[in-house]
């Protein structure tokens, strides 16, 4: 459920809260998300700037991550993130176009890329 939770709009958080509180187990969790994202077809089920707002947090989460246990990095300073392309282009991106993101990296599937994460 934290999916939802995480979608940086009040609006689209209040939608659901009533649904999300009577979901009993991940099954129909995930029965739920997939009807909810199969009726935004053909959209995405977050815009464009929700998921750069999203990926703005998850930057400054990463960078707290980093401040706060700086041993972890000290002989690589590396860390690994594994998550949907679309989200790293967000995460690289300074800003974004309503018709999609302005700039940022773009990958292919299964690509890994050195980013650097302020």
């Amino acid at each position: 459920m934290w999916q939802l939770e995480q979608i940086q709009d009040d609006k689209i958080q209040m939608k659901y809260k009533e649904s999300l509180e009577k979901i009993k187990d991940e099954k129909e969790y995930r029965q739920f998300i997939i009807q909810e994202m199969t009726d935004s077809l053909p959209h995405f089920f977050e815009n464009w700037e929700l998921m750069f707002k999203r990926a703005q947090v998850a930057n400054k989460e990463i960078s707290q991550f980093v401040q706060k246990y700086p041993r972890i990095f000290y002989k690589t300073k590396k860390l690994g993130i594994v998550t949907h392309s679309h989200f790293i282009t967000c995460m690289t991106a300074k800003g974004f176009k309503h018709d999609g993101i302005a700039d940022g990296i773009v990958l292919k599937n299964f690509q890994i890329a050195r980013i650097n994460i302020e």
